[in-house]
């Protein structure tokens, strides 16, 4: 069998057959055609790696023998693919199975990607995206909002299910090394919609799980009557400060679900709830990559910090216009920008971090 090469020097053995066709390389993601390896390489534009691979195939099937390669981490082959995570239009349907694997190895600094995460609307593909999607959502959310019942709260729970997919969606490209946002269409409502409504609300009640628990157990025990239990932030933090010990041991467990939440929409997004059955690997996963998750935490928390500052901002500027449709506009497209920030944030951790993850889910 002739042997082919691809510019990152990745070799491999194909059939005769096989030579002319355009593949893509398992290890550095490259499109290129294959030619005898006497013959020259020929490299195509990286940003075509989502085409057809022929290669991959043809190594499955049994028609192509990879040659062999230098040994990666812990000893696994280091070759990678990114089949699976760019063009997908369903949210579970088409997702990739724990097997697949989340591609590029980073080629910019961590703070670099961050940075293009909060320019992202720089990009004018990304720009005319996030313009749609703003578009789409603030006008059929209150349209639905009026709607009579029950068809207005069903319209509203499938909306709302579409932009979980999306979420969930950007947080994987964003985890494969992606800049594009993705484009999430509907071929199945359970599986483009209900679904990922459910995964979405599910993931939130997996992180006030515990605070709930125990608000629940201390007040059916007598140990905390109703009225203590806070009604605002403020009268939280004074309880919590007030040394009252019920109220600050729910404030804990509170916070550390939220501080867990980046991880959790990380595992579902990618893996799906069966990882939330591993909570010994969550909690490994993140004492090893302790300074990347500190660092996704405060960029999410300062993310969520600005997005209340500038709303209470608008709000004032809107109360005195008069409410004008335009400020309301702009506050539902500073929410979805924030939003698409938060979820790029968490698929950059996994991105720049896995090597350090528990779950081998190269």
């Amino acid at each position: 069998m002739p042997s082919v090469m691809c510019e990152c020097g990745a070799r491999y053995k194909v059939a005769d057959a096989s030579l002319g066709k355009k593949s893509k390389c398992k290890k550095c993601g490259n499109v290129f055609t294959l030619k005898a390896e006497d013959d020259g390489i020929f490299s195509i534009a990286p940003d075509e790696f989502s085409s057809p691979s022929p290669l991959a195939s043809a190594i499955a099937s049994g028609e192509v023998t990879q040659a062999p390669q230098a040994p990666g981490r812990d000893g696994d082959d280091d070759t990678e693919q990114s089949e699976g995570f760019v063009g997908r239009s369903g949210f579970l349907a088409n997702r990739p199975s724990a097997a697949a694997t989340i591609p590029i190895t980073p080629t910019r600094s961590y703070f670099a990607d961050v940075l293009r995460t909060f320019l992202f609307p720089s990009s004018p593909e990304n720009l005319v995206s996030f313009i749609v999607i703003v578009i789409f959502m603030s006008t059929l959310g209150p349209i639905f909002a009026f709607m009579p019942f029950p068809y207005g709260m069903i319209l509203g729970f499938l909306l709302q299910g579409w932009y979980a997919a999306l979420r969930f969606e950007i947080v994987r490209t964003s985890a494969s090394g992606e800049d594009r946002l993705p484009s999430v269409g509907v071929s199945d409502p359970w599986e483009d919609l209900v679904k990922p409504a459910l995964c979405w609300i599910a993931s939130w009640i997996v992180v006030v799980l515990p605070a709930s628990a125990y608000l629940i157990y201390v007040v059916a025990s007598g140990r905390l009557g109703s009225s203590a239990i806070p009604n605002s932030l403020s009268s939280g933090i004074s309880a919590i400060l007030g040394a009252n010990t019920e109220i600050a041991i729910f404030g804990v467990l509170l916070l550390l679900g939220a501080c867990a939440w980046p991880m959790l929409i990380l595992c579902v997004a990618i893996q799906g709830f069966s990882t939330l059955l591993r909570p010994d690997l969550i909690l490994s996963t993140m004492i090893r990559t302790f300074p990347g998750y500190v660092a996704t935490l405060l960029l999410v928390c300062g993310t969520i910090v600005l997005q209340n500052v500038l709303s209470l901002i608008s709000s004032g500027r809107a109360a005195t216009t008069g409410g004008s449709l335009v400020i309301a506009f702009l506050v539902s497209a500073m929410s979805i920008y924030v939003e698409i920030v938060l979820m790029r944030l968490i698929g950059l951790y996994y991105h720049h971090f896995k090597k350090k993850f528990a779950w081998d889910w190269e």
